[in-house]
């Protein structure tokens, strides 16, 4: 799987309707999903500008309720889907 940027997830965020909530140490992004689920997600101030490793990717794979990296690589490519 490429590597995403932490811009890329904002991209994913604002899309998935996740709103976003400044921190003294970085950003949260939360909402919930059209079934009712809570989705949650922080993202630390020092990971701007870097690529996602791909352990923490996973971690906001499954806490962003996608069924796995090849669904959340298929949302970021289909610019029309929504969830």
């Amino acid at each position: 799987m490429p590597g995403f940027s932490f811009k890329e997830l904002e991209i994913v965020c604002r899309r998935l309707g996740l709103l976003r909530r400044e921190t003294v140490k970085g950003i949260i992004w939360e909402g919930f999903d059209i079934n009712g689920n809570y989705l949650y997600i922080s993202v630390h101030m020092h990971a701007k500008g870097r690529d996602i490793p791909k352990g923490t990717l996973n971690q906001i794979i499954k806490r962003l309720r996608f069924k796995n990296e090849h669904d959340f690589l298929d949302f970021i490519n289909d610019k029309k889907r929504r969830r």
